[in-house]
């Protein structure tokens, strides 16, 4: 299914051969096509869920729904297999958390800014108002499954994408921040990518904080245009 969709891209130079900037938008390219970034269109995900990210609770398995909405708003809804539900609403500047309709007192704020920069995070490390540029870091791999690392520092984490030669598809992001007990590396490993209209979707996530696996997700469905109720993004008084 790729070979057909990035057969057009055969005769360009190799991805190690581009700066930074070049290989980030190829790489935007590859994946969105000519589609909007995040943040024009209201979609709506929904993903197969295991999650193992407490060490002394059990895992957690269930579905998550995802809509994005205009600007930088955002709402998850889990609901697990044993009853549970958890609730996360942001806009990118603050955020809200319910589990089983409670209302948390977890601070939300760095997971916000870390959510902003995620969700359109190839075009985020090409902004010009981000501090010092992108840069290539290493290229890593066999000459036949080679991935070329760019990373940038954005806000004072160091975010990295490992991005596949052949392919231009993002395979692997790492986000290195600091936690309340110190540094944390998270890595997202992306598989199976599919094509959904005019994107192509990696339909399978793993990942791993500081070498642990805390979560699997599979894509089981994506829709763009949805329709949502007025308050749908609102946030309660005081964030």
């Amino acid at each position: 299914m790729l070979a057909v969709a990035l057969g057009a891209c055969s005769t360009q130079p190799p991805v190690s051969s581009l700066d930074a900037r070049e290989i980030l938008e190829r790489a935007i390219e590859a994946q969105d096509g000519h589609r909007p970034p995040a943040g024009t269109v209201r979609s709506e995900y929904r993903v197969a869920l295991y999650t193992t990210e407490e060490k002394d609770a059990p895992p957690l398995t269930g579905q998550l729904r995802v809509i994005h909405g205009e600007d930088e708003k955002e709402r998850l809804e889990l609901e697990t297999i044993d009853g549970r539900s958890l609730l996360q609403i942001f806009d990118g500047q603050v955020g809200a958390e319910w589990e089983n309709g409670i209302a948390s007192r977890r601070d939300l704020l760095p997971e916000v800014r870390r959510r902003a920069v995620y969700r359109n995070l190839l075009r985020e490390m090409l902004r010009e108002d981000r501090g010092p540029a992108a840069r290539v870091a290493e290229i890593v791999g066999s000459p036949t499954d080679r991935e070329v690392v760019v990373e940038r520092l954005i806000a004072g984490d160091l975010w990295r994408v490992f991005i596949e030669e052949d392919s231009s598809l993002l395979k692997r992001i790492l986000c290195s921040f600091e936690g309340e007990g110190g540094r944390v590396v998270q890595e997202d490993y992306l598989s199976d990518y599919r094509r959904v209209g005019e994107r192509l979707l990696p339909g399978r996530q793993v990942t791993v904080r500081n070498g642990r696996k805390i979560k699997e997700a599979t894509l089981e469905d994506r829709r763009e245009n949805i329709e949502v109720p007025p308050d749908f993004f609102e946030l309660p008084d005081g964030g």
